[in-house]
């Protein structure tokens, strides 16, 4: 289900419940031979299947207009006819749900909407007598009158639950925006930099290690001015996938800046590191999916260990000189930089 579906995923429930529902009604009023509600209800599930259908269309808010006006007349007219007693004015409750609950109605029309709902459900409460029995109910009028109240029941509690699936999965997406670099999928700055100040409080508070590898893939401009940009952002994707194939459960490597990437290796010294991150730079050397854009590519990286007291910033800045004496000594290998002197 794409994004605009999810969203408007009140009127998909609702559609298919609305033609349930008519189709039951329809059978119900050939029953009691109600000639009127008959072809009213044949009109409604032609209007149910014409709202499903422009929803097909991506015309939300005229499904949504067509959907709300059939339950306001369905309902008025079923309750003048066959009276309050069946409970046919209690649909007027999920209509006002559905317009409330629906992204293609302002605000403002919604509540102007909903209020309508709610008075026309107390004008025909106040106003109507019962008159049901002439249609030869006796002691089924009761079951009727429990099924409309018990369906209006279900379709409010499907418009909730719709409305809760709907805010999950816009939190999901709004924690994924604010976490992950769009481009690569990989975690962004903000979200590592929390993640390293978690490893730093564990690291003093446990007398741990862990290590941090800043990483540049060598001579990216030149594969971007000979290939093209698009080229470049698929090397960059490419060399994602294989780092996030390559790492173990507890590292976590996110888009730092540009080309540059940094992973952040928890419970590891700097020894470990080192051979880790020489693993990666041959993978993604080897690696058969970068080699068919750009000829292959190559990293390098600067590795620093955490020293006791030491800033999550001076800590990269060190992996940052180590990337730094890498290119300057030919790039395509992982340098080791020392904790600084006092």
């Amino acid at each position: 289900m794409n994004p605009l579906s999810r969203k408007h995923v009140v009127l998909l429930v609702a559609v298919v419940v609305g033609l349930v529902l008519h189709t039951v009604l329809l059978g119900l009023f050939i029953a009691l031979r109600v000639d009127v509600l008959v072809w009213v209800n044949i009109g409604s599930v032609a209007l149910w299947l014409g709202a499903g259908y422009w929803l097909r269309r991506g015309r939300y808010a005229l499904a949504a207009y067509v959907m709300f006006a059939e339950l306001i007349a369905h309902s008025v007219v079923a309750t003048l006819v066959l009276g309050v007693g069946l409970g046919f004015q209690f649909y007027l409750w999920p209509a006002a749900c559905l317009v409330v609950a629906n992204p293609s109605v302002s605000v403002r029309y919604a509540g102007v909407l909903g209020t309508v709902c709610i008075a026309v459900f107390a004008a025909l409460e106040l106003t109507l007598v019962e008159i049901s029995n002439r249609y030869g109910l006796g002691g089924y009028q009761h079951w009727v009158y429990l099924g409309n109240v018990l369906f209006c029941g279900v379709a409010l509690m499907l418009c909730i639950i719709s409305v809760r699936v709907v805010n999950e999965y816009q939190q999901r997406q709004l924690i994924a925006l604010a976490t992950h670099d769009p481009l690569t999928g990989l975690f962004n700055r903000r979200y590592m930099t929390e993640h390293m100040e978690q490893l730093k409080a564990h690291a003093d508070r446990e007398y741990s290690h862990y290590c941090v590898a800043l990483l540049d893939v060598d001579h990216f401009k030149r594969i971007n001015d000979v290939y093209g940009h698009d080229i470049g952002d698929q090397v960059l994707q490419c060399i994602a996938l294989t780092l996030k194939a390559r790492l173990r459960s507890t590292d976590l490597l996110a888009r730092w800046g540009g080309e540059e990437l940094l992973i952040a290796l928890s419970g590891t010294e700097a020894q470990r590191a080192l051979l880790l991150m020489d693993n990666l730079r041959q993978r993604v050397a080897e690696s058969s999916a970068i080699k068919p854009l750009c000829g292959g590519v190559t990293l390098s990286f600067g590795v620093a260990e955490y020293q006791p007291g030491e800033s999550n910033q001076a800590l990269i800045r060190r992996a940052d000189a180590g990337l730094y004496r890498a290119k300057a000594q030919g790039r395509d290998q992982v340098v080791l930089e020392a904790p600084t002197s006092p």
